[in-house]
């Protein structure tokens, strides 16, 4: 498998990495940092926030890679509001529910990598339809 194509996997595993070692930020994987024992580590420290949105950029920038492989635009179209929910609850809401828009995001960036995932495996079959009938019945 060459990187570029596992970019938005690693991204999505780099984003709830950080998720789940940074607990006094992201209190729902509190629990199950706890479990694992990792309840008091805080992976980054300060930086928790830039690494979190790097990986979020990762992701996109995985996604739009595996499009322009795979010419599916729905993983992406599904990605980037999910993107957009994670950054404005990082700088722009300012009420309580901040954390609401960045589990929603996380959620939308995690469904748009599988289904990626699902595309990339169906591209990588061998297709019987000619390219010719794919464009005209617009099949991704």
């Amino acid at each position: 498998m060459k990187l570029t194509t596992s970019i938005d996997k690693l991204g999505t595993a780099g984003l709830f990495l950080t998720a789940i070692l940074s607990p006094c930020c992201f209190p729902l994987f509190a629990f199950a940092a706890s479990a694992f024992g990792f309840g008091g580590a805080e992976l980054f420290g300060p930086y928790t926030m830039w690494v979190f949105q790097g990986m979020v950029l990762l992701v996109l920038v995985g996604l739009y890679l595996s499009y322009r492989k795979h010419r599916c635009l729905y993983p992406l179209l599904l990605a980037v509001p999910g993107a957009l929910f994670i950054f404005y609850g990082y700088h722009y809401n300012e009420s309580g529910y901040w954390l609401y828009f960045l589990y929603a995001g996380m959620l939308a960036l995690l469904a748009a990598s599988a289904w990626n995932y699902r595309r990339s495996k169906l591209h990588s079959t061998c297709c019987t339809i000619p390219a010719s009938i794919k464009t005209k019945l617009k099949l991704c």
